[in-house]
């Protein structure tokens, strides 16, 4: 558990493509009951969709290292 999924996996709840679950007390049922709901509601894929489609109108690594050599 890296100190940044409490807060990825809250973000993704609030963008509508995540549940959260505690990852102290979630159980193997919890989490098989939490897929299989989430691959049932179509909500969940099509907010994904929306957030994939976001991550594909930004620059890539070609615009990216340029600015990085900047920095030097």
């Amino acid at each position: 558990m890296g100190a940044d999924q409490p807060n990825n996996a809250k973000r993704c709840a609030e963008l509508g493509f995540g549940l959260v679950l505690d990852v102290v007390t979630a159980t193997p049922d919890q989490v098989r009951e939490t897929a299989q709901a989430m691959l049932g509601d179509h909500a969940y894929r099509a907010a994904a969709e929306r957030l994939r489609d976001e991550i594909d109108t930004l620059p890539g690594v070609e615009a990216t290292i340029p600015l990085i050599e900047q920095l030097r």
